[in-house]
């Protein structure tokens, strides 16, 4: 393996690793694409799910009682085989 490679390999590595990491609910893009985000319920149970963020008021998919605290992107799908 050369240099070169080490280092790209290095670099997909931390692309993935960046795709996979929570972010603060504060980072989430403003447009309609679709995120995972997780919050956690009043009973303190958490939770995950897909959710979009509406422009006009802000909030996820009616989340104003629990609101989200972190988000991430969805992950690559498979392909198809």
């Amino acid at each position: 393996m050369t240099l070169r490679e080490a280092l790209e390999g290095s670099i997909e590595i931390e692309e993935a690793r960046e795709r996979v990491t929570w972010r603060p609910i504060e980072t989430a893009p403003w447009t309609s694409e679709t995120i995972l985000i997780s919050g956690r319920y009043p009973n303190g149970l958490t939770y995950v799910e897909t959710s979009f963020r509406h422009v006009g008021g802000g909030h996820f998919n009616g989340r104003k009682i629990d609101p989200p605290t972190h988000w991430m992107p969805l992950p690559t799908p498979p392909e198809a085989s």
